[in-house]
């Protein structure tokens, strides 16, 4: 029988330095958030361009190998540029007439969907179709506004492309020496090891599934234009960009990004061509999961659906469409990250009680009955050759009885 003591009794006490530490903490919060409240743009700006020169890496470091690296860069700044530029006058030029065309004949194309008396009409009331199609063009106008209006934005941020252009360079030439230094920060020489496949494991998943979803992008994006242009449907464009942002949602973005041009198509051509439209984007969004999206996943990581969505509906509240795209980067990153951390197949890393670092302690003599033994672990030797190196008796030998203490009854 077990004699007990009476229960002991623990006291917090709240003094008056603690009151200080407590108001302290409080305020250092509201100025650390009052401090990325007001620097969230140079933020962004540092993010957007660790993102691109993450991406750039790869082809610039093979082109530098037939010219120097700085034409390398001078080409594929100017690439970039070209691009940009075609973008700007292909999408900022005829914006405004786009945009207009799509507010004032995309409610019409709805409402001449509810106007049928067939199977579709009876849908497309339900859905209550016309509404919903003026509510979205009506958001559509108002986030990217008159072409105008978007150049003249534009325009004005010229300076801080400059920035983040010149930043792009420096984080290409020189981010690899930043993470050499921190990597060298860590101590112990295998954990700065696995940190170090860690992150360049994720980084190199991640680079490469973007590099995919820009791919994937391009192709429905350029298909939807085509289809669009041949049958003079309006915005075609604007229909383009839209159906290149939603494709690289895996699993459902291909359906999702063709719903502005079925609805285009089944109202002011014929339900027919509508039908096609859905049938194709259906056919290739079977084949996007089912061969795709496994060689993806084999090649890169698995990325479903709620990140990209997640994650891109708030960047666009809060930084607009490139809090968007950078938001989902990063987020892809972290997660690639994240995946090679858990699937890292390097030797496990020491506890905290394992000096791997240090002095690996006294030497154990060889057991007198020929077990294992001998000299002190090696660094990096692991759990199971420091276990090797304890007599046989000593790890099997059962603990003697204690005697039990006062107080207790035998």
């Amino acid at each position: 029988m077990t004699a007990t003591g009476p229960a002991e009794r623990h006291s917090a006490r709240f003094t008056p330095s603690t009151a200080v530490l407590l108001v302290l903490a409080l305020l250092g919060a509201l100025v650390l958030r009052n401090i990325f409240v007001a620097a969230h743009r140079v933020i962004g700006w540092g993010v957007a361009t660790v993102v691109v020169a993450t991406l750039l890496d790869p082809p610039i470091t093979w082109l530098s190998r037939f010219v120097p690296k700085v034409l390398a860069l001078l080409l594929a700044g100017l690439g970039i540029a070209a691009v940009a530029g075609a973008l700007v006058y292909g999408v900022f030029d005829d914006l405004e007439t786009e945009t207009s065309a799509l507010r004032d004949r995309g409610p019409a194309a709805a409402a001449s969907l509810e106007e049928r008396d067939d199977r579709i009409g009876d849908v497309a009331r339900d859905l209550r179709l016309t509404e919903r199609a003026e509510d979205a063009f009506e958001a559509l106008e108002e986030r990217f506004g008159a072409g105008t209006q978007v150049l003249a934005t534009a325009a004005g941020t010229v300076p801080s492309y400059f920035v983040s252009f010149i930043l792009t360079i420096f984080f290409i030439l020189y981010g690899n020496r930043i993470f050499r230094g921190a990597v060298d920060q860590v101590d112990d020489p295998r954990r700065r090891r696995r940190f170090e496949n860690v992150v360049r494991t994720g980084v190199r998943r991640g680079r490469s599934y973007l590099w995919w979803a820009l791919l994937q992008g391009s192709v429905v994006g350029g298909a939807t234009f085509l289809v669009a242009d041949q049958l003079d449907l309006p915005a075609p464009t604007v229909l383009g960009l839209v159906a290149a942002v939603a494709a690289s949602v895996p699993y459902i973005g291909i359906v999702i990004g063709v719903v502005p041009t079925v609805l285009m198509t089944a109202g002011l051509r014929s339900p027919e061509a509508g039908a096609a439209i859905v049938a194709v984007a259906l056919t290739a969004q079977v084949v996007e999961a089912l061969v795709v999206r496994r060689l993806v996943d084999r090649r890169t990581l698995h990325v479903g659906p709620a990140i990209p969505v997640i994650v891109g509906s708030v960047g666009l509240e809060v930084y607009g469409i490139g809090g968007a795209l950078y938001g989902v980067a990063l987020a892809v990153f972290l997660l690639a990250t994240a995946d090679a951390a858990a699937t890292e197949a390097d030797e496990p890393l020491p506890t905290p009680n394992q000096d791997w670092a240090g002095d690996p302690g006294p030497a154990v003599d060889p057991a007198p009955d020929g077990g294992s033994g001998g000299g002190s672990t090696p660094p990096g030797g692991g759990a199971d050759a420091t276990l090797e190196q304890v007599p046989a008796e000593v790890v099997v030998a059962p603990a003697p009885a204690a005697s039990p203490p006062p107080g207790v009854a035998r």
